[in-house]
């Protein structure tokens, strides 16, 4: 017995699916454990001093698929970008 030329096609296109499936199960098991994702740090001016430089270093280096989004905000700034996520 042997596949037609239209059997092929079909099993190497349900190979990739199959593959893509399993890619999107892992990806999303790791974005469920925080280890994919986005970070979002609103900071005040002063923190650039106070080390925030070193502490993203660190960060970046051992969560290194978490992408890491920074803005300078005042205090009030902070609070209303927390109230609206």
């Amino acid at each position: 017995m042997r596949l037609t030329a239209a059997g092929i096609a079909f099993r190497e296109a349900a190979q990739v699916l199959l593959a893509q499936a399993e890619e999107v199960r892992l990806l999303t098991r790791e974005i469920e454990a925080g280890a994919v994702g986005r970070l979002r740090v609103g900071f005040v001016g002063s923190m650039l001093i106070r080390g925030l430089s070193q502490w993203l270093d660190k960060y970046r280096t051992s969560h290194l698929r978490i992408d890491v989004v920074l803005s300078e905000l005042n205090s009030q700034e902070q609070i209303d970008a927390l109230l609206h996520d």
